[in-house]
C-alpha cells in the first residue's frame, strides 16, 4: 500500500493516515540524512550575499555531477515501521553568514508524528539561542509498512524539503532581506539508518 506525505520538510519518512498495519517501534541507531540541495535554493541565498556552510559533524560537499550534498549523522530517534510515525534526531547542522551576523540551524529533529510531517532545528543567531523552530516541511511517497533490509538497515528515499515560513520570516529578519520565502525548495532527501527493536 502506498502512503503519501501530506506536504513537505532534513529527510525521512512519514504517512498521515495511519495505515492498518501492526508493527514494532524501533530505536533508531547511526546512519544518516543526506540532502541534494537545490540549485535554486543555494543561488537565492547567494543572490543576498549570505555564504552557507555545515556546522560539524555534518558536512557540505559537492559530487563528481556537481550536485551539492548535505550529510547529517544520525544520533538517535524511534520509527514505527507500520505507519512511519517517528522522530529522528541528528547532529551537526547548517552555518548562513552575511559580514559579522552568522545563523546556525543544528540539531535537525525529523518530526512525522504530527499531520504535517516537518524537520525542526535549534536556531542560534551570533551565538545566542534563539530557539526551536519548524525549519523544513516534507512530502514524498513511501510504501508502507517499512521493511529493513537485512532485517535492520532502513532506508528511506526521494523525500523533498521545502521551507517553512517559520525559517523564512528568521533568515529574512536575521540578514535584512525579504526575498526568501515559505514553501521554496531546498533539496531532496535519502535516510539511511540502523533500526533495532
Amino acid at each position: 500500500m502506498n502512503r503519501s506525505l501530506s506536504a513537505l520538510g532534513l529527510i525521512a519518512t512519514v504517512a498521515i493516515v495511519a495505515p492498518a498495519f501492526a508493527a514494532p517501534t524501533n530505536n533508531v541507531r547511526f546512519g544518516n540524512t543526506i540532502v541534494r540541495l537545490e540549485s535554486g535554493f543555494l543561488g537565492a541565498i547567494s543572490s543576498l550575499g549570505i555564504a552557507t556552510s555545515s556546522v560539524t559533524p555534518a558536512t557540505v560537499t559537492t559530487d563528481v555531477r556537481g550536485n551539492v550534498l548535505a550529510t547529517f549523522p544520525i544520533s538517535n530517534g524511534v520509527i514505527d515501521l507500520g505507519t512511519g510515525k517517528a522522530e529522528i534526531s541528528h547532529l551537526g547542522g547548517l552555518r548562513f553568514a552575511k559580514g559579522s551576523t552568522v545563523a546556525e540551524i543544528t540539531d535537525f529533529r525529523i518530526d512525522s508524528t504530527v499531520a504535517q510531517p516537518v524537520i525542526t532545528g535549534l536556531v542560534t543567531v551570533n551565538d545566542s539561542l534563539v530557539g526551536r523552530i519548524p525549519v523544513f516541511r516534507l512530502q514524498g511517497s513511501v510504501n508502507y509498512p517499512l521493511v529493513p533490509q537485512n532485517g535492520f538497515q532502513l532506508t528511506v528515499t526521494g523525500i523533498e524539503l521545502s521551507l517553512t515560513s517559520e525559517a523564512a520570516s528568521a533568515l529574512n529578519s536575521v540578514f535584512g532581506v525579504t526575498d526568501l520565502a515559505a514553501g521554496v525548495p531546498v533539496g531532496v532527501a535519502v535516510t539511511s539508518t540502523l533500526v533495532f527493536e
